[in-house]
């Protein structure tokens, strides 16, 4: 399925060759100038996976999804694991600052101030997140900035939300002490 499964265990985003096909697939029905946000660079990367397999990455791509009403990129990290699906490990969560209420099983992205997302849950346990919008947002004429480890997420922000999100917006709903 075209989803992706968020996974706190994992420390960075990762996915499988067969997952990325089918998204590169069902990609093509997007605007051009959303097909034309993905990007592929090489990388040389270990994972380690639970049942003590490791898998090597030669690939990292930036794809392009919709969460809430906004539009934005993520890298994930690609390995030869064909039953791999999308995994959103914990680069991109810290990314867009995830707070997950598991008792109500929502999904609030500070960063992205999406409001409360009802998540799902796959049979494997994880929460799940579309990927695939039913309309795509197009992308605007404001700078792509990166957050998160290696600039795993990237959206479109003014200098002024920028500045706010980088230095001294405190996250929504939690004190400063504890």
């Amino acid at each position: 399925k075209l989803v992706g499964a968020l996974d706190s265990a994992c420390n960075r985003t990762v996915t499988g060759f067969t997952w990325l096909s089918g998204f590169l697939i069902e990609l093509k029905k997007a605007p051009a100038d959303v097909r034309a946000l993905v990007k592929r660079q090489q990388e040389r990367e270990l994972f380690r996976f639970g049942n003590g397999g490791v898998q090597r990455s030669l690939e990292r791509w930036k794809l392009p999804m919709v969460l809430g009403d906004q539009l934005f990129v993520f890298w994930t990290s690609v390995v030869d694991v064909p039953s791999l699906g999308l995994l959103f490990g914990r680069d991109y969560l810290d990314g867009i600052r995830a707070v997950l209420n598991f008792n109500r099983r929502l999904l609030r992205c500070d960063r992205l101030r999406t409001g409360h997302i009802p998540l799902r849950q796959l049979a494997a346990g994880h929460f799940l997140l579309e990927i695939i919008p039913r309309a795509w947002i197009r992308p605007g004429s404001q700078r792509w900035r990166k957050f998160g480890q290696d600039g795993v997420v990237e959206l479109q922000l003014s200098f002024g939300d920028w500045l706010k999100q980088k230095f001294g917006h405190a996250s929504q709903g939690f004190p400063k002490e504890h």
